[in-house]
């Protein structure tokens, strides 16, 4: 599925970072092909994280990133809308 994907939507927390699996498997397979233009990366801050230690740093989080969804209360749901607005274009694209 992920190399026939356009757009992938990566829900990033510690523990997505962190995982050998995930960065072997799925993120670096994906993140070389949005080099070359086939894949949209729509990532999202669920938690606070160290993302600038990645190549996630280099493409535009859905959200901003120093507001993840897990320190939201109020905002959350305005947050989602953005969200899914952000994936509806990436998959019109």
């Amino acid at each position: 599925a992920l190399a026939s994907t356009k757009v992938a939507v990566l829900l990033v927390t510690p523990d997505f970072l962190a995982s050998d699996f995930i960065h072997e498997h799925e993120l670096t397979p994906l993140l070389k092909d949005a080099e070359k233009g086939g894949v949209w990366i729509i990532w999202i801050p669920v938690r606070a994280c160290s993302y600038r230690e990645t190549p996630l740093k280099d493409y535009q989080a859905a959200i901003d990133p120093k507001k993840p969804l897990a320190n939201m209360k109020a905002e959350r749901d305005k947050a989602w809308v953005t969200i899914c607005e952000k994936i509806k274009e990436a998959v019109g694209h």
